[in-house]
Protein backbone atom coordinates (compact mmCIF):
# COMPACT_ATOMS: atom_id res chain seq x y z
CA UNK A 1 0.00 0.00 0.00
CA UNK A 2 1.77 3.33 -0.73
CA UNK A 3 2.10 6.14 1.57
CA UNK A 4 0.95 9.22 0.55
CA UNK A 5 1.24 11.10 3.82
CA UNK A 6 4.95 10.83 4.61
CA UNK A 7 5.69 12.60 8.19
CA UNK A 8 8.95 14.30 9.17
CA UNK A 9 7.77 14.54 12.99
CA UNK A 10 6.71 10.88 13.71
CA UNK A 11 2.94 10.51 14.55
CA UNK A 12 3.70 8.31 17.68
CA UNK A 13 5.74 11.30 19.36
CA UNK A 14 3.13 14.03 18.79
CA UNK A 15 0.71 11.87 20.33
CA UNK A 16 2.49 12.17 23.68
CA UNK A 17 1.70 15.55 23.81
CA UNK A 18 -2.36 15.07 23.26
CA UNK A 19 -4.04 16.31 25.82
CA UNK A 20 -6.91 14.37 25.77
CA UNK A 21 -7.46 10.53 25.97
CA UNK A 22 -8.48 10.29 21.96
CA UNK A 23 -4.81 11.20 20.78
CA UNK A 24 -6.19 14.39 19.35
CA UNK A 25 -3.79 16.99 19.43
CA UNK A 26 -3.82 20.47 19.79
CA UNK A 27 -1.34 22.48 17.55
CA UNK A 28 -0.33 26.30 16.66
CA UNK A 29 0.01 26.77 13.31
CA UNK A 30 2.06 30.02 13.30
CA UNK A 31 1.65 31.22 9.66
CA UNK A 32 -2.15 31.06 10.30
CA UNK A 33 -1.57 32.16 13.87
CA UNK A 34 -4.23 30.18 15.14
CA UNK A 35 -4.55 26.63 17.19
CA UNK A 36 -6.20 23.36 15.82
CA UNK A 37 -7.81 20.31 17.56
CA UNK A 38 -6.74 17.23 15.53
CA UNK A 39 -5.22 14.01 14.39
CA UNK A 40 -1.59 13.62 14.23
CA UNK A 41 -2.09 12.38 10.89
CA UNK A 42 -3.33 15.47 9.60
CA UNK A 43 0.03 17.39 10.43
CA UNK A 44 3.85 17.34 10.03
CA UNK A 45 3.90 15.78 7.06
CA UNK A 46 5.09 15.90 3.16
CA UNK A 47 3.32 13.86 0.34
CA UNK A 48 5.85 11.61 -0.90
CA UNK A 49 8.68 13.17 0.93
CA UNK A 50 10.95 10.18 1.14
CA UNK A 51 10.66 8.71 -2.25
CA UNK A 52 13.24 8.57 -4.81
CA UNK A 53 13.25 10.20 -7.51
CA UNK A 54 14.75 7.27 -9.74
CA UNK A 55 13.83 3.80 -7.36
CA UNK A 56 16.53 1.86 -9.63
CA UNK A 57 19.41 4.02 -9.05
CA UNK A 58 18.40 4.61 -4.91
CA UNK A 59 17.76 0.57 -4.74
CA UNK A 60 21.67 0.31 -6.40
CA UNK A 61 22.73 2.76 -3.54
CA UNK A 62 20.99 1.25 -0.38
CA UNK A 63 22.31 -2.51 -1.15
CA UNK A 64 25.89 -0.83 -1.47
CA UNK A 65 25.63 0.59 1.72
CA UNK A 66 24.44 -2.40 3.22
CA UNK A 67 27.15 -4.51 2.06
CA UNK A 68 29.39 -2.29 4.21
CA UNK A 69 27.71 -3.80 7.02
CA UNK A 70 27.70 -7.55 5.87
CA UNK A 71 24.21 -7.14 5.15
CA UNK A 72 21.70 -7.82 2.55
CA UNK A 73 18.15 -6.21 1.70
CA UNK A 74 15.54 -8.71 0.14
CA UNK A 75 14.12 -7.28 -3.51
CA UNK A 76 10.71 -7.59 -2.33
CA UNK A 77 11.58 -5.04 -0.12
CA UNK A 78 12.64 -2.32 -1.69
CA UNK A 79 10.12 -2.83 -5.12
CA UNK A 80 8.09 -0.35 -4.20
CA UNK A 81 10.27 2.66 -3.84
CA UNK A 82 9.03 3.47 -0.37
CA UNK A 83 11.81 1.64 1.58
CA UNK A 84 12.66 4.74 3.61
CA UNK A 85 8.84 5.12 4.83
CA UNK A 86 7.72 1.80 5.22
CA UNK A 87 11.03 -0.38 6.28
CA UNK A 88 13.87 1.78 7.72
CA UNK A 89 11.85 4.61 9.81
CA UNK A 90 8.86 2.21 10.64
CA UNK A 91 11.59 0.36 12.39
CA UNK A 92 13.44 3.31 13.80
CA UNK A 93 10.08 4.55 15.15
CA UNK A 94 8.86 1.22 16.12
CA UNK A 95 11.97 0.95 18.48
CA UNK A 96 11.87 4.75 19.73
CA UNK A 97 8.34 3.92 20.89
CA UNK A 98 9.10 1.35 22.85
CA UNK A 99 12.44 2.71 24.38
CA UNK A 100 10.39 6.05 25.21
CA UNK A 101 7.74 4.34 26.81
CA UNK A 102 9.94 2.09 29.45
CA UNK A 103 11.73 5.82 30.17
CA UNK A 104 8.21 7.24 31.01
CA UNK A 105 6.81 4.24 33.14
CA UNK A 106 10.04 4.47 35.47
CA UNK A 107 9.59 8.52 36.62
CA UNK A 108 13.04 8.50 37.14
CA UNK A 109 15.81 9.25 35.47
CA UNK A 110 17.96 5.51 36.47
CA UNK A 111 16.92 4.37 33.19
CA UNK A 112 18.60 6.55 31.06
CA UNK A 113 22.75 5.57 32.25
CA UNK A 114 22.06 2.69 30.44
CA UNK A 115 23.83 3.32 27.16
CA UNK A 116 21.16 1.56 24.93
CA UNK A 117 18.58 4.31 25.81
CA UNK A 118 21.17 6.92 25.20
CA UNK A 119 22.35 5.66 21.50
CA UNK A 120 18.38 4.99 20.73
CA UNK A 121 17.05 8.62 21.80
CA UNK A 122 20.08 10.13 20.26
CA UNK A 123 19.38 8.09 16.77
CA UNK A 124 16.17 9.17 17.20
CA UNK A 125 16.29 12.72 17.48
CA UNK A 126 19.35 13.35 15.08
CA UNK A 127 17.02 11.57 12.14
CA UNK A 128 14.49 14.01 13.29
CA UNK A 129 16.95 16.69 12.34
CA UNK A 130 18.20 15.06 8.76
CA UNK A 131 14.68 14.34 8.04
CA UNK A 132 13.23 18.19 8.68
CA UNK A 133 11.66 19.49 5.15
CA UNK A 134 13.48 22.73 6.67
CA UNK A 135 17.22 20.91 6.14
CA UNK A 136 16.07 20.27 2.39
CA UNK A 137 15.10 23.66 2.13
CA UNK A 138 18.26 24.40 3.13
CA UNK A 139 20.23 21.98 0.81
CA UNK A 140 18.12 23.33 -2.02
CA UNK A 141 19.46 26.87 -1.30
CA UNK A 142 23.09 25.23 -1.05
CA UNK A 143 23.18 23.25 -3.98
CA UNK A 144 21.46 26.24 -6.09
CA UNK A 145 24.23 28.75 -4.82
CA UNK A 146 26.65 26.05 -6.17
CA UNK A 147 25.47 25.26 -9.60
CA UNK A 148 25.90 29.91 -9.89
CA UNK A 149 28.98 29.54 -8.39
CA UNK A 150 30.60 26.34 -10.50
CA UNK A 151 29.20 28.77 -13.63
CA UNK A 152 32.01 30.53 -13.42
CA UNK A 153 34.89 28.35 -13.94
CA UNK A 154 36.20 27.01 -16.91
CA UNK A 155 34.38 24.20 -18.67
CA UNK A 156 37.16 21.50 -18.05
CA UNK A 157 36.70 22.20 -14.55
CA UNK A 158 32.71 22.19 -14.83
CA UNK A 159 33.29 18.90 -16.42
CA UNK A 160 35.09 17.20 -13.64
CA UNK A 161 33.42 18.08 -10.87
CA UNK A 162 29.71 17.52 -12.81
CA UNK A 163 28.91 15.00 -10.68
CA UNK A 164 28.51 16.38 -7.87
CA UNK A 165 26.39 19.06 -9.21
CA UNK A 166 23.98 16.35 -10.44
CA UNK A 167 23.21 15.16 -6.95
CA UNK A 168 20.07 16.75 -5.90
CA UNK A 169 18.88 18.12 -2.49
CA UNK A 170 16.60 15.16 -2.52
CA UNK A 171 18.98 12.59 -2.53
CA UNK A 172 21.18 14.21 -0.39
CA UNK A 173 18.65 14.26 2.52
CA UNK A 174 17.88 10.53 1.90
CA UNK A 175 21.85 9.69 2.04
CA UNK A 176 21.76 11.24 5.20
CA UNK A 177 18.56 9.67 6.87
CA UNK A 178 20.39 6.07 5.91
CA UNK A 179 23.61 6.63 6.75
CA UNK A 180 23.80 7.31 10.00
CA UNK A 181 28.22 8.21 9.72
CA UNK A 182 27.38 11.79 9.02
CA UNK A 183 25.99 12.23 12.74
CA UNK A 184 28.16 9.45 14.22
CA UNK A 185 30.64 11.32 16.10
CA UNK A 186 27.81 14.00 17.47
CA UNK A 187 26.12 10.38 18.67
CA UNK A 188 29.02 9.26 20.60
CA UNK A 189 29.84 12.67 22.04
CA UNK A 190 26.13 13.44 23.74
CA UNK A 191 26.17 9.61 24.89
CA UNK A 192 28.64 10.43 27.53
CA UNK A 193 27.32 13.57 28.74
CA UNK A 194 25.12 13.42 32.05
CA UNK A 195 21.88 12.70 31.15
CA UNK A 196 18.65 12.92 33.60
CA UNK A 197 14.77 13.29 33.21
CA UNK A 198 13.27 16.71 33.42
CA UNK A 199 10.53 18.18 35.08
CA UNK A 200 8.92 21.47 36.02
CA UNK A 201 8.65 23.33 39.07
CA UNK A 202 5.62 25.83 37.65
CA UNK A 203 2.63 25.29 36.87
CA UNK A 204 3.53 24.51 32.94
CA UNK A 205 4.09 21.60 30.24
CA UNK A 206 6.23 20.99 27.38
CA UNK A 207 5.32 21.75 23.89
CA UNK A 208 7.65 20.39 20.84
CA UNK A 209 7.66 22.27 17.43
CA UNK A 210 8.69 20.70 13.87
CA UNK A 211 11.93 21.97 13.44
CA UNK A 212 14.93 19.58 15.14
CA UNK A 213 17.43 20.89 12.72
CA UNK A 214 18.53 23.92 15.14
CA UNK A 215 18.94 21.24 18.17
CA UNK A 216 21.50 19.10 16.74
CA UNK A 217 23.83 22.12 17.18
CA UNK A 218 23.44 22.40 20.92
CA UNK A 219 25.80 21.18 23.55
CA UNK A 220 23.07 21.70 26.28
CA UNK A 221 19.54 19.60 25.20
CA UNK A 222 16.39 19.11 26.73
CA UNK A 223 13.90 17.66 24.78
CA UNK A 224 10.83 16.64 25.62
CA UNK A 225 9.14 13.45 25.42
CA UNK A 226 5.49 13.95 27.29
CA UNK A 227 3.65 16.91 28.73
CA UNK A 228 5.12 16.98 31.80
CA UNK A 229 8.49 15.02 31.08
CA UNK A 230 11.91 15.92 29.21
CA UNK A 231 15.45 14.45 28.63
CA UNK A 232 17.85 16.68 30.29
CA UNK A 233 21.36 16.16 28.17
CA UNK A 234 24.15 18.61 28.87
CA UNK A 235 28.05 18.60 30.08
CA UNK A 236 28.90 16.54 33.27
CA UNK A 237 30.78 19.49 34.51
CA UNK A 238 28.77 22.09 35.77
CA UNK A 239 31.09 24.75 35.05
CA UNK A 240 30.16 24.10 31.28
CA UNK A 241 26.16 24.91 31.64
CA UNK A 242 25.26 27.71 30.27
CA UNK A 243 21.17 27.41 29.90
CA UNK A 244 20.05 24.63 32.53
CA UNK A 245 22.12 24.92 35.63
CA UNK A 246 19.82 23.49 38.51
CA UNK A 247 20.86 20.37 40.37
CA UNK A 248 20.17 16.47 39.70
CA UNK A 249 19.67 14.24 42.44
CA UNK A 250 20.17 10.88 43.07
CA UNK A 251 17.61 9.64 40.99
CA UNK A 252 19.07 11.35 38.05
CA UNK A 253 15.66 13.56 38.32
CA UNK A 254 16.24 17.27 37.15
CA UNK A 255 13.09 20.19 38.65
CA UNK A 256 13.65 22.81 35.97
CA UNK A 257 12.80 26.43 37.21
CA UNK A 258 10.89 28.83 34.73
CA UNK A 259 13.63 30.22 33.11
CA UNK A 260 15.45 26.97 32.21
CA UNK A 261 11.50 26.16 30.81
CA UNK A 262 11.47 28.85 28.70
CA UNK A 263 15.03 28.41 27.59
CA UNK A 264 13.35 25.09 26.51
CA UNK A 265 10.42 26.57 24.84
CA UNK A 266 12.46 28.84 23.06
CA UNK A 267 14.41 26.13 21.07
CA UNK A 268 11.50 24.06 20.63
CA UNK A 269 9.95 26.87 18.71
CA UNK A 270 13.34 28.26 16.76
CA UNK A 271 11.65 28.42 13.05
CA UNK A 272 9.43 26.16 13.48
CA UNK A 273 6.00 26.72 11.67
CA UNK A 274 3.96 23.95 14.34
CA UNK A 275 3.77 23.84 18.01
CA UNK A 276 2.10 21.27 19.47
CA UNK A 277 1.21 20.46 23.14
CA UNK A 278 -0.92 21.79 25.73
CA UNK A 279 -2.58 24.94 24.29
CA UNK A 280 -2.79 26.92 27.59
CA UNK A 281 1.23 26.60 27.79
CA UNK A 282 1.67 27.33 24.34
CA UNK A 283 -0.31 30.49 24.32
CA UNK A 284 1.25 31.62 27.57
CA UNK A 285 4.46 30.71 26.04
CA UNK A 286 4.09 33.20 23.12
CA UNK A 287 2.44 36.20 24.66
CA UNK A 288 5.67 36.55 26.69
CA UNK A 289 7.56 35.80 24.03
CA UNK A 290 6.50 37.86 21.19
CA UNK A 291 3.36 39.83 22.93
CA UNK A 292 1.17 37.97 20.28
CA UNK A 293 -2.20 37.39 21.49
CA UNK A 294 -3.37 33.63 20.07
Amino acid sequence: MTTVKQHYVSQFYLKKFSVSSNHLIDAFLKPQNKFINTNAKNICYRKYFYDPDDVTKFNKWIIEQASRYNLSIPNERLAHGQYIESEFLTALEKTTSNCLNKILESSNGIILQDDRFRVCIMMFFVNLHARSPYLRDKYESFFDQRREAYKKFPQHIQDEFNHVLEKSSKEQQISEIIDMRYYFDGIIQRSKYEWSLAVLNEDNTFFIGDNFTYLNNLKELCIPISLDKAILIRPKNPNQRKRYPEKTNKKYLTKLNERSYFICSTFQDANSEVLVGDKDSISKYMKIQNGLEV
